[in-house]
């Protein structure tokens, strides 16, 4: 599936095309499309947006006399893809910013957020003596596990890891886990073999994970903690490198302010990692977008395969 975003002269010139099937003007469509736009769309939404809005059947690439499908289908098609074919398109737009000059190599910036899951804790039984720690009891979803963000507060949920280029700010690398597995572990698994030099938080500062950078040839500037003593790992951290882990900040307060990902939409792991992933993929082609229409890279043919 390939989605082509025309100019907005090339919008005008087919938006007549869907004016009878709009239930309000022009304005009112644009509205809101906008206010939808702001988080992951349910089944429902996407489904009534492509049935009264002329906007929302075109970006469905449905013809003006055609019938939009119900939420029912558009869930089933959704169930269908699976965490694993939008991982799929999440890593062919990363590839297609990669050959287009978009994604530099110097620095990748890994760090880990919380999602709070879709359930009401006040509602949940109590907890038998023997429950383990990480589970609530008669929760609603079954993968859901509380972690902590700080010694003093905890959460219960998920927990969003991602990895980011440094220059670009597109995200390179996303794992979704349960909310009680700690951010060291999946260090190794965003790590990008391009890249010349990683930098995260004290939570990854681990032998497995240092010693993983220097069999891959690469720079560590893992913030240490106070008790490291270790010289080697001490001497080859930058500094400025360090400083730009404030970057991934504010990637986590977009997708949480416009994107909904504060919570969890779905129940399961598997639902709640394609909720990421499309939260992921909307955040990259938002920033593609951007940067090129800054100019600081050539519109390519590359980001544009032609279907064969």
């Amino acid at each position: 599936m390939i989605v082509i975003v025309p100019t907005r002269a090339g919008r005008r010139g087919i938006r007549w095309c869907y004016a009878k099937s709009s239930s309000g003007n022009s304005s009112t469509t644009c509205r809101t499309a906008r206010s939808k736009s702001r988080s992951i769309c349910t089944c429902v939404q996407v489904a009534d947006a492509s049935q009264r809005f002329g906007d929302g059947a075109w970006f469905a690439g449905l013809q003006p006399e055609e019938m939009a499908p119900d939420h029912g289908t558009v869930s089933r098609f959704r169930s269908r893809l699976g965490a694993e074919k939008f991982q799929e398109i999440f890593n062919q737009i990363i590839r297609g910013a990669r050959n287009a000059g978009l994604v530099n190599d110097p620095l990748r910036i890994i760090d880990a957020t919380h999602l709070q899951a879709k359930a009401d804790l006040f509602r949940l039984p109590q907890a038998l003596p023997d429950t383990p720690s990480a589970q609530a009891p008669g929760s609603p979803d079954p993968d859901a596990r509380f972690g902590r963000k700080s010694e003093k507060k905890s959460f219960y949920g998920y927990k969003e890891h991602i990895a980011i280029d440094a220059d670009s700010e597109l995200i390179t690398a996303v794992a979704v886990t349960p909310g009680n597995v700690a951010d060291s572990e999946e260090f190794i698994a965003l790590i990008d073999p391009h890249a010349q030099e990683v930098t995260a938080d004290k939570g990854y500062d681990t032998n497995a994970n240092h010693q993983r950078l220097k069999d891959n040839a690469q720079r560590s500037s893992i913030i240490v903690k106070k008790n490291r003593t270790n010289t080697e790992i001490l001497g080859q951290a930058n500094p400025d490198s360090q400083r730009e882990r404030s970057n991934i900040e504010r990637k986590f307060a977009e997708q949480k302010n416009y994107h909904g990902l504060s919570q969890a939409r779905y129940w399961g792991l598997a639902k709640v990692t394609m909720q990421v992933l499309l939260t992921c993929i909307v955040v990259n082609c938002k920033k593609i977008v951007r940067l090129l229409s800054a100019g600081l890279c050539p519109i390519s043919a590359k980001l544009c395969p032609t279907v064969g």
